[in-house]
């Protein structure tokens, strides 16, 4: 998950813990195998290298992208999983200059889920174009995860990379987690009481660049292919589930106006602001 991962338990019965976590581990290494673009020998690799054939989908991975277009279309195209090419012009950890207006129209000419035929169980991208589940595929697999935990069993919390999901209140009441920029610049607010339900959190905190006195998110958009530079260090969603939670955090980063966004959608949210840092 190219991130720290945890699961918590409330329980006594340590061999069962450990029995259920072996589990939970399986399933987070069965996804992160399947759909990590970084590797050459799973179904990420196989469409984004059929030079414009389609490729035949299971049903794990129809669902996935079908979830995919609904997060396009609710985001007027700006949760857009073939936006991954733009990592081609836009480099976060060895920056020297922006790219040319000429680059970036060239590489948005292989953007936009709408060129992609998806029918049934077959996707087909037109040659040159990919995509990349990445910002979907850790949060789903919180969930996964979680769906592990039998109904009568410990309740757990299952975090990878700040995304994380709880099925139940421990015997304390509830589990006590914060939002880590907050927490760690003292603003109030930054510790959560969680009893059941998702937090998912989109930032740049650890990935960005200054050009010319401007902070510039790692978070691309896909209609102009530029960076997000909107002084937000993260915005933190809360959802039932942790895919929604992600989703909604994610397209949020990239609205002018996030919060009258995420007030749309009726969902708790936290919102650290650079000024707000002390």
């Amino acid at each position: 998950m190219a991130s720290p991962c945890e699961v918590l338990m409330d329980s006594n019965d340590p061999i069962y813990c450990e029995d259920l976590f072996q589990k939970i581990k399986t399933e987070a290494q069965r996804l992160e195998s399947k759909y990590s673009r970084y590797r050459n020998d799973n179904i990420i690799y196989k469409i984004n290298n059929a030079e414009g054939a389609a490729i035949d989908l299971d049903t794990e991975t129809v669902s996935l992208i079908h979830f995919s277009f609904q997060c396009f279309e609710l985001s007027d195209g700006l949760f857009d999983i073939t936006s991954g090419v733009l990592r081609k012009i836009w480099n976060f950890k060895d920056f020297k200059k922006f790219p040319s207006q000429e680059q970036i129209r060239q590489c948005l000419s292989f953007v936009g889920l709408s060129k992609v035929n998806f029918e049934k169980n077959k996707i087909q991208l037109r040659k040159g174009m990919e995509i990349d589940l990445g910002g979907i595929v850790k949060e789903y697999a919180v969930d996964s995860c979680l769906s592990l935990v039998p109904v009568n069993g410990p309740a757990t919390l299952i975090n990878f990379g700040g995304d994380l999901a709880v099925n139940r209140p421990p015997k304390s009441g509830s589990w006590r987690v914060a939002i880590e920029e907050a927490f760690k610049n003292k603003i109030e607010g930054a510790q959560l009481a969680l009893q059941k339900g998702a937090l998912a959190t989109s930032g740049d905190t650890h990935r960005f660049i200054d050009y010319e006195g401007v902070r510039y998110s790692h978070i691309l958009n896909p209609k102009t292919g530029l960076p997000v530079a909107n002084s937000i260090a993260t915005i933190t969603v809360y959802s039932e589930n942790c895919t929604m939670a992600g989703m909604l955090a994610t397209i949020s980063h990239l609205q002018n106006k996030p919060e009258d966004f995420l007030k749309d959608q009726n969902t708790p949210h936290w919102i650290v602001r650079y000024k707000d840092f002390k």
